[in-house]
């Protein structure tokens, strides 16, 4: 049937809340602490894990998931550093009796130690993705317990992404007879290389995991357009060789359509319903059930939705099943007023009506995954994803950055692998990789085969910003180019129009000559202030945004045309937040 599953992952499974399985959940108003802005580790060696946060006299209470940066005053939002914080929850004790409790972490921005009554349950590096730890032995007997998490959202050229972070020098001069320096003790420079705020904290949902002892861990499944499937199911707990398995699959109406009393098989259905992106076709679901069962009763059960698809591609195009795909998306930052990057329900649902509305039928993660209710609905409602890892700009390329780099692929593919609507990985976005930018190519090459070993069934994109066809050096490492271009904007601002379209077809030619390869404009456009009309048009005027996107388009409709492009992303779906700048009226408005 299919080719052998590629290799299987420590999975972070879909969260099960079914029949056998609970979840508590954590979310709500936690006790907030923080330390001074920079601090060096003020909490950690005086105990703060042991102590009631909620007698410090700055403790106040933060709503999780939230980004912190958007509930207070301004040290706040600018806060670099620690934050902790705590809360008590009461366990029921019928769940201590005869279950394993897991804490899981959807995401926090971007280091995390988390204490269980006082205990240290876990650590993690890197915002954006769900990590979980067994906490089983860590609950009080009495159900009561306190969970304590410290988090640090400082980023350095060992993390990713990468900000570069170095103290001031203090220079001093006599003044009035005191030796005066104009920077305060401690003063420090932090810059960032991306577009967008780092917004900080515990930005996804936050639950307890109730499983049985023996337990249905990790889940792994290929399909094709053929209606073939592989699957396996692990099983974890001390009785996971007496216990026995059966799966099964049923379609949109609830009907068994295989059944198997093997936990790791294969199968085919015939004229099964394929998955395809909006505009190709339905995007059709199937459920994939897995159970346990002992020699008396069923003792778990695991359900995920997946879909029967094919991802291929050659020099020229990408293909979902056999059909070329012309992806017709946008870009999009995760996030909204107030609640900064922290998941919200209403506004992913808003969002994506609003995709539907303007016939978008792909997106990509700009510029980290996003949140998994985001990825089941791009399941349900048709949508083509690239997903991409959490790498924007980075220029320096260390070997911790790079380790850090590895272990946040194979959460991102581990989490994401059974979506049918991934079609895409990115390795990163805008990487300073060409020219004379050392190091490039060293740092991304092993990465690239790591995303090729790890997933065989889904192409490999980076997306280009100012690297050029004549001075790239990556390109030839993937299958898939993907290109940010803003003719009109950052590049030749004010020429005619008729200049920004050949500017535009020019130069997506000329990679096409160079490299034979699927192209994607993953960014383009221009920014536009509210309110400022201008006429003739100016730069930030409406009038000018609307001229730059018209002549793009133009050179756009050519270029697909002649099929020299797979897809095109204008720059942005909605307005985003981004550091203070002169070029930056609050935000970015493109």
């Amino acid at each position: 049937l299919l080719i052998p599953l590629p290799l299987l992952l420590l999975a972070i499974q879909p969260i099960q809340e079914n029949e056998i399985r609970e979840r508590q959940n954590l979310n709500g108003l936690w006790t907030f602490v923080r330390e001074p802005r920079n601090s060096v580790d003020i909490g950690l060696p005086n105990g703060w894990k042991d102590e009631n946060l909620s007698k410090f006299k700055n403790a106040t209470e933060m709503p999780v998931p939230s980004s912190f940066n958007e509930m207070g005053d301004k040290d706040l939002r600018d806060h670099l550093g620690w934050v902790w914080y705590e809360k008590h929850v009461d366990v029921p004790l019928r769940v201590l009796s005869n279950n394993r409790v897991f804490l899981r972490m959807d995401s926090v921005m971007y280091y995390a130690i988390v204490f269980v009554n006082g205990q240290e349950a876990t650590r993690h590096e890197g915002g954006h993705l769900p990590f979980e730890t067994e906490i089983t032995t860590l609950l009080a007997p009495d159900g009561h317990n306190k969970f304590t998490i410290a988090v640090n959202n400082t980023l350095s050229l060992d993390t990713v992404p990468q900000a570069e972070f170095a103290y001031t020098k203090r220079e001093f001069n006599m003044i009035d007879g005191k030796n005066t320096s104009r920077y305060p003790e401690g003063a420090f420079t932090y810059t960032v290389p991306f577009d967008f705020f780092h917004y900080s904290g515990i930005l996804r949902p936050v639950n307890l995991l109730i499983r049985p002892k023996t337990f249905i861990d990790e889940y792994k499944i290929d399909t094709n357009d053929k209606g073939e499937f592989n699957y396996t199911f692990s099983v974890n707990g001390e009785d996971r060789k007496k216990v026995k398995g059966i799966v099964r699959v049923k379609d949109a109406d609830g009907n068994v359509v295989f059944e198997s009393k093997e936990l790791a098989g294969s199968g085919k259905i015939d004229s099964a319903q394929l998955w395809f992106p909006r505009g190709m076709g339905a995007a059709n679901l199937y459920t994939i059930e897995a159970e346990l069962r002992d020699s008396s009763s069923r003792i778990d059960v695991f359900r995920e939705t997946f879909g029967f698809r094919s991802v291929s591609w050659d020099a020229n195009a990408v293909y979902v099943n056999g059909k070329r795909l012309y992806c017709m998306g946008v870009g999009w930052h995760e996030e909204s007023p107030i609640r900064g990057r922290s998941f919200d329900r209403v506004m992913m649902a808003k969002d994506l009506s609003l995709f539907e509305w303007m016939g978008v039928n792909c997106f990509r993660t700009s510029h980290y995954p996003y949140a998994e209710e985001t990825m089941r609905e791009a399941d349900r409602r048709g949508l083509a994803v690239i997903v991409e890892v959490p790498s924007v700009s980075p220029s320096k390329f260390v070997k911790k950055s790079q380790a850090v780099h590895a272990t946040l692929i194979k959460e991102m593919i581990t989490r994401d692998y059974n979506r049918p609507s991934v079609i895409m990985w990115s390795v990163s976005n805008e990487p300073f990789a060409f020219g004379s930018y050392k190091g490039g190519r060293e740092y991304f090459s092993p990465l690239i085969d790591l995303m090729h070993k790890l997933d065989s069934t889904r192409p490999v994109t980076l997306v280009h910003g100012q690297a050029r066809y004549w001075n790239d050096y990556l390109s030839d490492l993937l299958d898939v180019i993907c290109i940010n271009r803003y003719y009109g904007w950052y590049i030749d601002m004010g020429v005619p129009s008729e200049q920004i379209e050949e500017d535009l077809y020019y130069d997506i030619s000329m990679w096409r000559e160079k490299f034979k390869k699927p192209i994607m404009i993953t960014e383009y456009g221009a920014e536009m202030i509210p309110g400022v009309l201008a006429e003739p048009s100016l730069a930030f005027s409406t009038q000018y945004q609307q001229e730059v996107f018209q002549a793009n388009h133009r050179a756009l409709d050519r270029l697909r045309k002649e099929g020299k492009i797979t897809g095109e992303m204008p720059w942005v779906f909605a307005d985003f937040a981004t550091y203070m700048s002169t070029t930056r009226v609050s935000g970015n408005h493109k």
